[in-house]
């Protein structure tokens, strides 16, 4: 479908207006949507964390806080270029943007701690494993208190298996 306005490029932003009950539909290509204040002229990546930030306003109901612009000590990198390409500029960065990173890791992932794998062999991945399994015995040996009746004793190993959770 060619673009409405100057019937030379492809349209990829197609609007819909209601105006006094009203429906105008207009096909546009990028750089006429562009000139008309229609559609930005950030990359895709860019939309996507523009999204993202103004999620928490959706979901709220309260209106998204405008943020002090932040830049990185080490590398220079603005919290605001950062917001259009997605990319960090250093290992600093993200304790640079700690506050801003924070905020966008809990609405994207639903927490802001990693909790995927471990290198294998390290001190964190054999501590996990062991946890892994004293919680499966706890489990089994609480199961089983429960079948014989041993309702004190499946008590006690209730509290040790919260503990460890």
């Amino acid at each position: 479908m060619l673009c409405s306005d100057c019937q030379t490029r492809e349209a990829q932003v197609f609007l819909k207006q209601i105006v006094n009950s009203q429906v105008t539909q207009r096909a546009l290509c990028q750089e006429c949507a562009q000139r008309l204040g229609a559609a930005p002229a950030a990359s895709p990546d860019a939309l996507l964390m523009q999204v993202l930030a103004g999620l928490e306003s959706l979901l709220t109901g309260a209106p998204a806080e405008p943020r002090r612009p932040v830049q990185c000590p080490t590398c220079g990198l603005r919290y605001a270029k950062f917001q259009e390409t997605g990319r960090l500029g250093c290992a600093d960065c993200y304790e640079a943007f700690r506050g801003p990173l924070t905020d966008l890791l809990r609405r994207v992932h639903g927490s802001d701690q990693h909790r995927g794998k471990l290198p294998k062999g390290s001190r964190e991945a054999k501590e996990r494993l062991q946890r892994g399994e004293e919680l499966g015995r706890l489990e089994r040996a609480l199961k089983a208190a429960i079948e014989a009746e041993r309702f004190e004793e499946a008590a006690a190993l209730r509290d040790k298996l919260q503990k460890l959770q």
